[in-house]
Order: C-alpha cells, then structure tokens, then sequence
C-alpha cells in the first residue's frame, strides 16, 4: 500500500497526464475514475507508478474514428521492467470489468478500457473526444474533467511522437 494511499479519494480519485507532441508540452489531462471499478483502480496505480511501472514516458497516438461521432486516443502501454525498450499492456490487477453491466453511450470525455477484454491488453485505455450515443464503449471506468481539449489537439496533430511525459494522483486537501 502506498503511502499516499490515505490523501487520496477512493470513492472517485483523480489521476493525471502531462502529455507532449513533437517534443512540446502540451499540457495536463485531468481525469476522475471510478473508485468502484478495478479498470479505475488499475489505471489509478499507473498513474502512481506504485508497482515500478506507469504510464510515463508511453505513447498517446493511436486515434480512432478522426473526425467522426466516437472519436479516441489511445495510450497504455508501458515500459517492461524487465526491459525498458519493450513495451506491455497486461494489466496489474486481475479480473478487470468488461461488457455487461458497465457498457455505456460513447459520450465524450470518457475514458475507457481499450484492450477488448483481454487480460493481456488490459492496461490499453482510450479518451472519447466525440460523442456518438448510437453506439457503445463496453467498458468506460472515468472522465475526464479537465483538458479534454489537450487530448483533442493531440488527435488534431496526430503526431506519432505524442506522449505521456508525467503522471500522477490528485490528493485530498
């Protein structure tokens, strides 16, 4: 257990992402997870860095759907332990949500599970920067509440060298 584990809200904690295109910051994602779901709780520890890896330093640039209703990047894989030249998806946590009850409208600012329900990919995550109620996310677990625009300049640049440069936690005051 991490010791800022008691500053931070486990009912709705807050992580965040700095990201970067082109070797230029570009700002800081926001984003409240659903304490209640282990994807939350998953992407949480990610952003803590709590088991030696994190989201830090991976890449932000695969979009989906550009300029349609349903619009994503997405990012989650991180650097091996093992070997830092290769990057993984598994998640830390087993027994990640998907489907069922936790299918939700694609509605924008949700962050969602990206990996298809495989444990092997379960740590991949997408933003949605457009709506598009006719269809569904199978497992979103937070929103963002605060830079969804920085996310929707990423998609605007669509930069292959767009990344996550830090993460972290919001703590309680």
């Amino acid at each position: 257990v991490s010791i800022l584990q008691p500053q931070i809200n486990i009912n709705n904690p807050e992580g965040f992402l700095d990201i970067a295109a082109n070797g230029k910051k570009l700002g800081r994602i926001y984003i409240r997870l659903w304490g209640h779901m282990r994807r939350g709780q998953n992407f949480l520890q990610l952003c803590l860095g709590t088991f030696g890896i994190s989201f830090k330093l991976s890449k932000l640039n695969d979009f989906s759907m550009i300029d349609s209703p349903g619009e994503t990047i997405r990012g989650g894989e991180y650097m091996s332990v093992d070997n830092p030249s290769i990057f993984e998806s598994k998640a830390i946590l087993e027994n990640l949500e998907w489907g069922g009850d936790h299918v939700k409208p694609r509605k924008r600012g949700l962050v969602l599970g990206s990996g298809g329900g495989e444990p092997a990919k379960d740590s991949l995550f997408s933003i949605c920067t457009r709506d598009d109620i006719s269809e569904v996310f199978q497992c979103p677990f937070g929103e963002v509440i605060d830079g969804l625009s920085l996310a929707e300049k990423a998609i605007e640049l669509r930069s292959e060298d767009t990344k996550i440069t830090d993460t972290g936690v919001v703590l309680i005051t």
